[in-house]
């Protein structure tokens, strides 16, 4: 589905504009309008139309009654301003973000054509009161805006603009005054100044009807579809998409979370489970420093103060008065480039300290009095100083922060209630100071350095961090966090959710509220729970394949490159292909080096044409250079690190190649490489690298830094490689905590290389096994079928390794001519891909006196790798059916079969399509298989239908195996439905083990039972369902709760299944024994009993006597809920695994008992000779 657009662009480009067109004049009002006549008051045409607050030619108790009348008019300004904001409370719910904002830029055009048309004190009140009506709904609605829709990683930067343009406004005011003040006398000295803020009111209200509503406001209105379209266009991404369904998914579940609390202001004034007076005091507080810290004292007085409190001229104080508020506005960019980088807490503290220490120097300095000129100069400097540090914490921070505390039911509430208080306070202060500054003078600073010495303590102790997290997140920090005062350090523990998750909650709660077609009201059903007495024979059954469970694996959810594939440079080689253009994607560059893609006339190798041009910037650095962000960062231990590069260019002296943090820049390890680099040929540079400590997190970079001065022009970089320890020390091998949790499944079977990906997206984008063969210089790279492009360094030797060193029975799938846009080779044409089959399979099993065992002897592997199954294709039913299948059935099937078995006669042939229609599920109405081959079945199900389907092979008289199979979301969603299900429920590891007890009962025609897609990044996935999930941080890699109920299953293998006594359901189970180790197994599932109820369970095994021992091994649920899952995110385990010695009871039988919704397995003690009657 396309991406949403407004006025043609979306994304970034849609937030620029957002900025630029509404947040930018919204703004620059506020402080144009703010500061709008402090310079103006001592203007002489002012004067003679206001005489009413003359101050300039008036004394004595004249002048303190005119002075005290001059801050009321000043202040009627904030008088509106507070309504104004107030008014936001009912009217930003009532009538949406965009209206509000339209009718506030109605209010301030209304306002300014008073002000600047006024001959007359009253006029020009009601002018002010009017602006400032427009300017209060403003100030509280555009954050609001603002922050709902923009995204978490850059909402503070966002937001924190709007300090920003405050000081653009009274810049702006500032240096507009002192231009129309060179005119010296008439109305033009004060009319156009006003006049010009006009301007921004109707920039205003011709653009906000071009942008989307608040998507937390639409959602609030129960319009969630267009509250997707509007998530989608900001994020620059498909309606569809994972990221907007989950984003909107999470605003639903807020609000369904309080649906039963009706949004009350009486609410904020109560504490309860989400600590609404707790965050509605932090919004108050917070204005409250804004105003109280001294901020509006200088923005709005500075003219004052330099003229009358520091004695200089009107002219000198105007310039002053600009350049300090110049200062203002530069300084406020420092918060830009923090507020999302150290976050609001530390901006706050900074800011409040820096503001008490300059309010202490300016009470000192200015103490002196007037006639102390160096007093003067340096109470001058405090005061630009001061505006150093004001817009750090409290220029536009303050907004955001309110907006972002505040749940989404009161939020507008909050937030224009805040605001308001910021008015009030901005009130005091302008009509105290005045008065304030003629009667006690130096003293009046005091009370300002007092409250903002309260800051820093304050935040510390109460105020969470917010940066990073999405406001839904910060919702349950509130609500999740144990008390007030622990609610800091919660924040800072507390992981961070993903759009799967808030999928997961959502979906949780929506099946709880499904009633009947629900798998939890399924789990309620009436299923008699009666003592189930099961014997089990001696003799009979089936011989197993020794192999039962294993995995797929293809390169989808970034689970190749950026997962078990251990490299650690994410796009490392520049590689590209027609989906996936060439780009820079990754690399940033270090001290202005200049990065540019490079196609030389003499590349690296064929398969790699493009390299990184890196030239000296316009800086002076000492060092240039670039970094790699890695897959959404590096994991930084102290361990040693294998790397290398290439280069083209003459350089002399030495490249540092280390690994930083991409938070602080702290240098973790490095190295020295010294240089080889010449103008005539690409040289590798390889070397070793030991961090000297482990980094706190993942958020890392790796960087090669070099001295241009030893430079001969631009360098060329290609192949950038890095790899951590790999899995048994293999070169260019597997990241070790995924491949042992891979290897604690004590899986016997890998399937690879897919799955889609072995079709490719076209005829000509295939997986292509030649490809991947050899140094990785001379490896072009895919294109990937799942969204992005690939590197081909996870080849077919590095396969055909894994499956060696976790001793894997190996099912290899070649490409069988039918690819994803339904692409079919026609039969005269077949004949090469069919060659090419027979050399794949030669290169893995064939001697080293062929063609291909020769060329896998010279890449270091004469022995040739075990290989009994090969399977033609992949789901040929698929992809342009039904032509595709109908071809597959015809010709390209049995070609491939018949090519296959005359050269290798002992292996057995897969169909990719089984005996099963893969729609309608009925026996025998798929594909009639050619003998010997067999069928590939995908039974991608909801728990309850994967029950159902427990004795689908009982009748079947085809073989099979099950390719792939992973219990899915009930309403089917897999990876691009909005039904999505992030993590596998424990429900659905209990329904799998059903359909894995009846594939094992089958061993004798389904030598196989394949877990699929096997591996999720957490960063990128396009399929949500997997039995492990990971990041770039390996604390994070997380067994689900299928990966114990398949390890389980597999770590009991049984070379025979036995037959046994008893009815299934609820109770489903196999029995069979291991020869290699002398027992007996029993495998078994509980699912929906009679209200939960336990099943009893008496087992017995022909030969057991009296007083033999077995040990029961339980799965259970430790949180007691089916929807429960373990979450990389909270690094939970839901899954309790309980093992129990057992003695056989005077019949020989063993006891126990199986709670609902469990998994268990039992095995005998018995060591040495097998069983026997």
């Amino acid at each position: 589905m396309s991406v949403p657009t407004y006025m043609g662009v979306s994304g970034k480009s849609l937030a620029i504009l957002q900025i630029a067109a509404i947040v930018a004049p919204s703004f620059v009002l506020f402080g144009y309008n703010q500061a709008g006549i402090g310079g103006l008051l001592s203007e002489e045409d002012w004067v003679k139309t206001f005489p009413e607050i003359d101050t300039v030619n008036s004394t004595g108790a004249d002048k303190s009654s005119k002075s005290t009348l001059q801050g009321f008019v000043v202040a009627t300004f904030v008088i509106g301003a507070l309504i104004g904001s107030l008014s936001c409370s009912y009217t930003g719910d009532k009538f949406g973000r965009r209206n509000v904002i339209f009718a506030a830029a109605i209010c301030s055009l209304i306002g300014e054509i008073l002000e600047a048309s006024s001959f007359g004190l009253a006029q020009f009140i009601v002018g002010r009161v009017i602006i400032g009506l427009g300017i209060g709904q403003l100030s509280s609605i555009v954050p609001v805006w603002q922050s709902e829709t923009s995204a978490a990683v850059n909402r503070g930067r966002q937001v924190v603009l709007t300090g920003l343009f405050i000081c653009l406004g009274y810049v702006l005011e500032s240096w507009i005054n002192l231009g129309f003040f060179e005119f010296h006398h008439g109305p033009v000295t004060w009319r156009p100044p006003i006049a010009i803020a006009i301007a921004f009111s109707l920039i205003l209200m011709a653009s906000i009807y071009f942008f989307p509503e608040s998507p937390r406001w639409l959602v609030l209105k129960n319009r969630s579809e267009e509250a997707r379209h509007a998530v989608a266009a900001f994020r620059g991404l498909p309606i569809d998409s994972t990221e907007v369904l989950a984003e909107v998914a999470g605003i639903e579940h807020s609000l369904e979370e309080t649906s039963d609390n009706a949004a009350r202001l009486s609410d904020m004034l109560k504490m309860g489970e989400d600590k609404l007076l707790y965050r509605f005091m932090l919004c108050i507080l917070l204005q409250f420093y804004q105003q109280m810290s001294g901020s509006n004292l200088v923005s709005v007085y500075a003219n004052v103060l330099f003229q009358k409190n520091l004695g200089m001229s009107a002219e000198t104080s105007k310039i002053l008065t600009g350049g300090a508020l110049t200062w203002k506005f530069l300084a406020s960019f420092i918060a830009f480039f923090t507020i999302d980088r150290f976050g609001r807490r530390a901006v706050f503290m900074i800011s409040g300290f820096g503001m008490s220490a300059c309010m202490i120097a300016l009470a000192i300095t200015t103490s002196f009095g007037s006639e102390n000129k160096p007093a003067m100069i340096a109470a001058g400097c405090f005061i630009y100083l001061y505006n150093t540090f004001v817009p750090i914490g409290f220029l536009g921070a303050n907004f955001l922060y309110c907006t972002e505390v505040a749940p989404i039911r009161l939020r507008m509430a909050m937030s224009s209630i805040s605001t308001g208080n910021h008015w009030l306070w901005n009130f005091i202060v302008v009509m105290v100071t005045p008065v304030a500054l003629e009667s006690i003078g130096w003293q009046y600073y005091i009370v300002y350095a007092v409250i903002a010495a309260c800051v820093p303590i304050s935040v510390f102790l109460f105020f969470p961090e917010t940066m990073g997290r999405n406001l839904e997140e910060i919702e349950l920090i509130f609500k999740e966090s144990p008390s007030v005062f622990a609610t800091v350090k919660f924040a800072k523990t507390r992981p961070r959710n993903t759009p799967q998750q808030f999928l997961a909650s959502k979906e949780k709660a929506d099946h709880l509220e499904q009633g009947d077609d629900s798998i939890l009201a399924a789990a309620a059903c009436f299923v008699a729970v009666e003592s189930v007495n099961i014997k089990v024979d001696s003799k009979g059954g089936n011989a197993t394949s020794g192999h039962q469970y294993g995995f797929l694996h293809e390169d989808i959810n970034n689970s190749g490159d950026g997962g078990i594939y251990a490299e650690l440079i994410r796009n490392r080689a520049f590689q590209y292909s027609k989906k996936y253009p060439v780009s820079l994607s990754g690399w940033r560059s270090i001290n202005d080096a200049e990065l540019s893609l490079n196609r030389l006339d003499t590349p690296l190798s064929d398969a790699l044409p493009v390299s990184m041009n890196v030239k000296p910037g316009n800086s002076k650095s000492k060092e240039i250079g670039f970094l790699n962000e890695g897959y959404w960062g590096m994991d930084v231990k102290k361990q040693k690190y294998t790397g290398s590069f290439w280069v083209k260019g003459a350089y002399k002296g030495h490249f540092t190649a280390s690994l930083r943090s991409n938070l602080t820049d702290d240098v973790f390890g490095s190295v020295k490489v010294k240089s080889k680099a010449n103008k005539k040929q690409w040289v590798e540079h390889e070397f070793v690298l030991t961090p000297n400590k482990n980094a706190p997190n993942s958020n890392n970079t790796f960087a090669i830094t070099y001295d241009p001065k030893g430079a001969d022009g631009a360098l060329d970089f290609n192949l950038i490689s890095l790899f951590p320890p790999t899995y048994k020390g293999r070169k260019n091998g597997l990241r070790v905590d995924i491949a042992e949790a891979l290897e604690g499944l004590h899986p016997s079977l890998l399937r690879f290389p897919g799955g889609n990906m072995l079709e490719g997206n076209t005829n000509k984008t295939w997986w292509d096994w030649k490809d991947t063969l050899g140094p990785l210089r001379n490896r072009p790279g895919f294109e990937g079928v799942w969204s992005y492009q690939q590197t081909h360094g996870l080849g077919i030797l590095e396969y055909l390794q894994w499956a060696e060193d976790m001793n894997l029975e190996i099912i290899v799938g070649v490409y069988a001519g039918l690819s994803l846009d339904g692409s079919v080779t026609p039969k005269d044409q077949l004949q090469p891909l069919i060659d090419d089959a027979l050399d794949e399979i030669e290169f893995i099993r064939g001697p080293v006196t062929s063609k291909w065992g020769k060329k896998r002897a010279e890449l270091g592997h004469p022995k040739p790798f075990r290989l009994s199954y090969v399977e033609i294709g992949n789901e040929d039913w698929l992809a342009g059916y039904p032509t595709g299948w109908n071809s597959y059935k015809e010709y390209r099937f049995p070609m491939f079969l018949d090519a296959i078995k005359k050269a290798h006669p002992d292996l057995t042939v897969i169909s990719s399509g089984a005996s099963i229609d893969p729609v309608g599920n009925k026996e025998d109405a798929g594909f009639d298989i050619p003998a010997p081959g067999i069928g590939d079945y995908h039974p991608y199900r909801e728990p309850n239908a994967l029950v159902e389907e427990f004795n689908l092979f009982d009748n079947n008289k085809y073989g099979h195996i099950i390719g792939e199979v992973a219990s899915t979301h009930p309403n089917g969603g897999t990876g691009w439905s909005g039904n999505l299900m992030p993590y596998p429920w424990w429900i659905s590891g209990v329904g799998e083990a059903v359909a894995l007890c009846g594939y094992e009962r089958n061993a004798d025609r389904i030598p196989g039972t394949f877990y699929a897609p096997i591996l999720k990044n957490e960063n990128r996935w396009q399929w949500s369902i997997t039995m492990i999930q990971f990041a770039a941080d390996s604390a994070m890699t997380t067994r689900s709760t299928s990966w114990y109920v398949w390890s389980l299953f597999a770590g009991h293998p049984m070379t025979h299944t036995l037959p046994a006594t008893s009815d299934f359901d609820p109770l489903y189970y196999v029995a069979g024994k291991n020869e290699d180790k002398g027992t007996l197994i029993w495998k078994g599932a509980a699912y929906n009993t009679t209200k939960g109820a336990d099943v009893p369970v008496s087992l017995s095994f022909k030969g057991v006597k009296p007083g033999a021992q077995a040990e029961l091994t339980l799965l259970t649920n430790k949180e007691k809920d089916p929807f429960a899952f373990n979450d990389p995110h909270k690094g939970n385990n839901v899954v309790d695994t309980k093992k129990t010695v057992l003695k056989a009871d005077g019949k020989g039988a063993f006891n126990f008992k199986l709670p609902n919704l469990s998994v268990a397995v039992l095995e005998t003690l018995k060591k040495g000779k097998p069983y026997s009657s």
